[in-house]
């Protein structure tokens, strides 16, 4: 696939999608200001700036406060998925060739795999908490949450699996591929139940209404860079009915997406670092959470619904931030490294986020 940035017109780039990674997609948005940048000697001065919106001044008296981790745990290579067991005791990540599970309260190991033939990229615990659901390559592999161990395989794809969800009763699961496609698989049986095609790129993030009739779908991501004109994001969402197999509804310029557990509302995020809250009844934005111009990577509602946890990363780097989602008020900033996913204890107490420098971080969320 052809990478290049691509000249629309004499005075306007464009960053195409179709990258194999988020990652890709970020680094090569970061290159598009080094190249306005040259053209400024050629005639004309381009408007490209990630700078935060303008504050008012009860805004400039406070300053956001960063909540300090009470724990930190590393494993070798970026953490792409992090879930909490059942009982908020113990954490599990994985990332590359790694997969492990720790106790919070001693920080011990409870067990570890090595994953000999495939890069673990997407992580996902059943309801119940006795299954783990990793994608790992091509596959979706269901462990035992209690030891790793494998229970079945689900083989389907042809690309790497890149996000993997489980409806709320826990029949189902969902899963994007970077083929460009959502599987639908009973997890019981391990049987493919149907394949949602249309996507023009690999699809990055998946989610289930609480209601288990809505699946929510987010792929491409990105931004087009236009000199004198606002920076223009790109990215799609889509919702579809489980029921029918159709798509009910489509959002436009976002990529990243998480439904709250008490049904009437979502959130979305964008390659500008902008995350949207939607009232779900009529899908009416109800407010725009503004960050630091750092790619969303990763939403995640608190069970209470009452909080929003959402990791930026950009290259290696991001201010990953915990939301009042009742306010749209800033809580406090979690943390200035690039986190690539981010999830909830059963009791909304803890946050964790996981890191592209391989560290899993536990925050306080009280």
């Amino acid at each position: 696939m052809n990478h290049d940035l691509r000249m629309v017109s004499e005075s306007r780039l464009e960053v195409p999608g179709g990258f194999r990674t988020q990652r890709e997609r970020r680094r090569l948005c970061l290159l598009v200001s080094a190249l306005l940048v040259g053209s400024f000697r050629q005639g004309f001065l381009p408007t490209l700036t990630f700078s935060a919106p303008s504050k008012t001044r009860a805004e400039k008296k406070s300053t956001p406060r960063h909540i300090t981790p009470f724990m930190q745990l590393s494993q070798n290579g970026p953490v792409n998925g992090v879930a909490f067991s059942a009982d908020g005791k113990s954490v599990t990540m994985g990332g590359g060739k790694g997969l492990g599970s720790w106790d919070i309260a001693t920080g011990k190991s409870r067990w570890t795999v090595a994953l000999k033939e495939s890069d673990l990229n997407a992580l996902a615990t059943s309801p119940d908490g006795r299954l783990l659901a990793c994608g790992e390559g091509r596959a979706i592999k269901l462990r035992k949450s209690a030891s790793g161990e494998i229970e079945k395989s689900l083989v389907g794809h042809f690309g790497d699996v890149r996000s993997v969800a489980f409806s709320p009763e826990g029949s189902l699961l969902a899963s994007g591929s970077e083929d460009r496609s959502v599987m639908l698989w009973e997890v019981q049986t391990g049987q493919l139940r149907w394949r949602f095609g249309g996507f023009e790129e690999a699809v990055e993030s998946v989610a289930f209404s609480m209601d288990g009739r809505t699946l929510m779908t987010g792929y491409g991501g990105g931004f087009t860079a236009t000199p004198g004109r606002p920076l223009e994001v790109y990215g799609l969402v889509k919702l579809w009915s489980i029921q029918s197999r159709s798509v009910r509804r489509t959002l436009e310029g976002a990529n990243v997406v998480s439904f709250s557990p008490e049904g009437n509302s979502a959130a979305t995020g964008d390659a500008l670092g902008q995350v949207r809250l939607w009232d779900t009844r009529a899908w009416c934005c109800q407010r725009v959470l503004k960050g630091q111009g750092h790619w969303v990577s990763s939403l995640s509602f608190s069970p209470n619904g009452k909080m929003l946890a959402a990791g930026y990363c950009n290259d290696g780097i991001g201010e990953s931030r915990l939301w009042n989602t009742r306010t749209g008020g800033l809580i406090g900033i979690l943390c200035d490294e690039g986190i690539q996913c981010v999830a909830f204890s059963g009791d909304s107490k803890t946050v964790a986020g996981g890191g592209i420098d391989g560290t899993l971080r536990l925050w306080r969320a009280e």
